[in-house]
């Protein structure tokens, strides 16, 4: 998968399965980069047994903390991480609707929790038991630390 960025940033994975394991990571003693921003990372693996996701946060660059993102991930059992989200002075939130994964960012939990479900885009209308489900956040919202 790649990522691309942009408002949002959004990627997707597919699996029926809705068990969901959270790891993650942020530094205690962290730096900002040399652009004075904080950078974190968000991992999922996705298999038959369900979810796995992780998180490195407060990172002076996306490659460290893609680099601990995945290890995480991988650390709890993950086959196939990879990363979904990448934050930068802000959340990144991961959401699920009918075993899909879209990943999200913002400035706050809320509205990166926000903008993850939106990705889905309207809710889809009721036909009984065999509806579709509505979007869900399935872990914590990690953020970064605040740049003074």
């Amino acid at each position: 998968m790649k990522y691309s960025p942009g408002r949002g940033t959004i990627a997707m994975f597919a699996s029926a399965a809705v068990a969901f394991v959270i790891a993650g990571t942020g530094q205690a003693d962290a730096e900002p980069g040399p652009d004075g921003s904080y950078h974190g990372s968000r991992a999922i693996s996705v298999d038959s047994t369900g979810a796995i996701t992780a998180v490195a946060f407060n990172y002076p660059n996306w490659a460290e903390s893609d680099v601990d993102a995945i290890a995480t991930c991988r650390r709890k059992g993950g086959s196939n991480c990879e990363i979904i989200v990448r934050f930068v002075d802000g959340c990144g939130a991961i959401a699920e609707r009918d075993g899909r994964y879209l990943g999200a960012v913002g400035a706050t939990r809320s509205e990166a929790e926000r903008a993850a479900i939106a990705a889905f885009g309207p809710p889809p209308p009721s036909f009984g038991s065999s509806a579709p489900s509505a979007a869900r956040i399935v872990d914590y919202t990690f953020c970064t630390t605040s740049p003074e």
